[in-house]
């Protein structure tokens, strides 16, 4: 809000786009959280219109879509917290690249240090993402 109030309010600027992205944590069906991502984002996006008071030119650059995060933050929360156990983790996600969330979740969930995995590192908040741009004009003075 800090940033995109004085933009939308500020005559000289305009917006030309803003996406709105919400986000799922890797755990639980990819079913269930693609959904619930998206849901994430249109009620977000419904907060946003009302809170900024959009108007009807502001609304029409606006976009809203879905994004299960996966397992790669994780793997690189575990990596920044120098965990050793993300080795095991990368394992998992290298051999099951080329599935889904869910096959590589199967395993992931078998690993010993599954309680600490879940305590530590997955999003206990709920995350929505804003991606904006703007343009302004600028008057010169004579």
């Amino acid at each position: 809000l800090q940033t995109l109030r004085p933009i939308v309010t500020d005559s000289l600027s305009q917006l030309t786009s803003l996406r709105i992205t919400g986000l799922a944590s890797a755990d639980g069906p990819l079913r269930i959280n693609t959904p619930l991502a998206r849901n994430r984002a249109l009620s977000a996006q419904s907060w946003l219109e009302k809170t900024l008071s959009l108007t009807e030119a502001q609304r029409k650059v606006l976009r809203s879509g879905s994004r299960p995060e996966g397992w790669q933050p994780v793997f690189e929360a575990m990596v920044q917290a120098g965990d050793a156990d993300s080795v095991a983790l990368k394992s998992i996600l290298t051999q099951y690249a080329s599935y889904n969330d869910d096959v590589q979740e199967r395993y992931v969930r078998k690993l010993p240090f599954w309680n600490k995995l879940k305590q530590q590192y997955l999003q206990g908040d709920r995350k929505v993402e804003y991606v904006y741009s703007y343009s302004c004009i600028y008057l010169k003075a004579k």
